[in-house]
């Protein structure tokens, strides 16, 4: 692409005529933010908060030969450079990104989901799955990774840009991709990092039912429930349970439609949907009690977590949670006391807290506790506390291992472990004789 070309997807771009009657024609093959990848046929977009950490970042990448240097007022210009002054750096990387990959948004139906962590990962999670069964190649970009079919690509926030989020989505429509889900928030991609993706829809997730999908069923196992759309009644029985799951499918369930979907479709996929997110996941050995692990981290999240988890159980109510190092101590005697509120019995156990900081934390989280209501048991090693907890259910009760679904290892005092706290379950309910494979 020519610069001259690349300069019409800048609106308000202001640059010098005369040192852009040469540069105007040079080819363009790529955009960074990074000095260290700038090159001959390559434009570099000053960010400014790189900017602060490297004051001379755009005389780097000039000196590296790259053709333009994009940047906003704050940031000087280096001597000879064709610059071109935009009013916000970030903004002007997302088009120049979208431009150079041939605008690959607009090649895909592309779904942006905002909201708090565990209603957006839940919803883009339900509608990735649909989207998929319904015979579509869809995407989910989240705050640590894109996935795509097998391609699972982790990524640092710290270290993506709108360039890579633009990559990844074109060559996403370069290999057949139609549709595609972006987590949007604090905690995920962020908008200056979408600036220039097209979306079809944008939508809030939200813990809350949707006044067209009634639940009427609600159990460990799964959910049945009444869709109204375009005037009619449609009863659909599916695997998700509890109303934290629902609330995400009835949103999913209208998306998709929305997108084409035809309704027939989305009827027939509805019962064998499986959604593996790490939030209210269910494992099934054959056990007569029901499991869930979940992200639950905070006070807020455990207690949506529980009550919603509550509906389902006609007898106790188990969790495994813990103190982390990393949180404060307010944090975690809100954690404490969501949990001691809204569960029956709570196994306190390690998340990434070493022996010593583990030993400092438990007796003051376990006073939270049982304040709230809950019996408390100490534990220090999770598997422990797992096995001590389905050991402890009876049929109708329900364990929830709360806190480790997104985070892969467990630190050990100095040592971190891969950890998964799925594979531990399963490990526990096999060693108690439940050996049937997951429903």
């Amino acid at each position: 692409m020519l610069l001259d070309h690349l300069l019409s997807h800048l609106p308000g771009a202001h640059f010098d005529p005369v040192r852009f009657r040469n540069a105007g024609r040079r080819q363009i093959r790529g955009v960074t933010p990074d000095p260290r990848c700038a090159a001959p046929g390559m434009v570099f977009v000053s960010l400014p908060e790189r900017q602060r950490e490297n004051p001379f970042q755009a005389c780097a990448a000039h000196d590296r030969g790259c053709d333009a240097v994009v940047r906003d007022q704050a940031t000087p210009a280096p001597r000879g450079a064709a610059c071109i002054e935009v009013p916000d750096a970030r903004f002007a990387l997302g088009r120049i990104a979208s431009a150079l990959h041939d605008h690959p948004s607009q090649r895909m139906a592309v779904f942006g989901v905002t909201g708090a962590a565990g209603p957006r990962a839940r919803l883009a999670g339900v509608l990735a799955s649909l989207l998929v069964a319904a015979g579509g190649r869809c995407a989910r970009f989240s705050g640590s990774e894109m996935a795509a079919g097998d391609r699972v690509l982790p990524w640092e926030m710290a270290a993506v840009d709108a360039g890579r989020v633009q990559t990844e989505l074109a060559r996403h429509a370069q290999a057949g991709g139609t549709t595609c889900v972006v987590e949007l928030g604090m905690d995920a991609l962020a908008d200056e990092l979408t600036d220039g993706i097209e979306f079809r829809r944008r939508v809030e997730a939200l813990d809350v039912l949707p006044d067209f999908l009634v639940p009427t069923r609600l159990s460990p196992q799964g959910s049945f429930c009444t869709w109204h759309r375009d005037g009619r009644e449609h009863r659909l029985a599916t695997p998700l349970a509890g109303r934290l799951q629902l609330a995400a499918l009835g949103r999913a369930l209208d998306l998709a439609a929305d997108a084409g979907v035809p309704l027939a479709r989305l009827l027939a996929l509805v019962p064998g949907l499986q959604v593996v997110n790490g939030w209210m996941e269910p494992i099934w050995c054959g056990q007569t009690f029901g499991v869930f692990v979940d992200a639950a981290r905070d006070g807020g999240e455990m207690a949506r977590t529980l009550a919603s988890v509550r509906e389902l159980t006609r007898g106790r109510l188990i969790v495994v949670t813990g103190p982390s190092p990393e949180q404060g101590q307010a944090a975690r005697e809100e954690l404490a006391r969501m949990a001691g509120a809204g569960a029956d019995a709570v196994v306190i156990t390690s998340d990434d807290a070493g022996a010593g900081e583990f030993a400092a934390m438990a007796p003051g989280f376990s006073r939270v506790v049982v304040g709230g209501g809950a019996v408390a048991v100490l534990e220090p090693d999770r598997h422990g506390a797992i096995r001590r907890a389905c050991a402890a259910a009876r049929t109708g009760d329900v364990v929830v291992v709360a806190g480790k679904t997104l985070s892969p290892t467990q630190r050990l005092d100095e040592v971190r472990l891969p950890w998964d706290d799925r594979v531990h379950v399963r490990s526990v309910l096999g060693r108690m004789g439940h050996v049937g494979a997951d429903l």
